[in-house]
């Protein structure tokens, strides 16, 4: 079964540091982001937001190299991401682009967006061990 994602990303995240972690009390405007100068640069975090069949959901990004490339990429607007299922484990499409890679050994947990060989984006909804580059985590799963 195919799945359409779509990664929407409010520009500018990384040169306006505008969004503020999750559930810290700053007020929002009527995109859903905190509005800038809410909060102090310790309790920022970066995030993106993924939509589902219809669904929105908060993704914490990494403080990686990858993840920073990815908000970079983003920056320019939104992009669609058809996935398929592969192992029971996970949905993964292609990019149509390349990232740097930021490769570890890691477990993948239910929820982790994961860069894999550059070039992929994978949601994982159970667990795996190897050497992935973690992006993010989608919150509440």
């Amino acid at each position: 079964m195919k799945f359409k994602f779509l990664i929407c990303f409010i520009t500018l995240i990384l040169l306006s540091f505008a969004f503020a972690g999750c559930g810290q009390g700053g007020k929002e405007n009527e995109t859903g982001v905190p509005q800038s100068g809410e909060e102090s640069g310790a309790n920022r975090e970066e995030v993106m937001y993924i939509t589902v069949n219809g669904n929105k959901m908060k993704v914490l990004l990494e403080n990686n190299a990858s993840a920073q490339a990815l908000t970079e990429r983003l920056s320019t607007g939104s992009i669609t991401i058809n996935m398929t299922d592969y192992g029971d484990m996970e949905k993964v499409g292609e990019l149509g682009f390349e990232l740097v890679r930021s490769d570890e050994r890691i477990q993948a947990r239910p929820g982790d967006v994961i860069l894999y060989l550059g070039n992929s984006l994978t949601i994982y909804y159970d667990e795996n061990n190897w050497n992935f580059t973690r992006l993010g985590h989608i919150e509440g799963v």
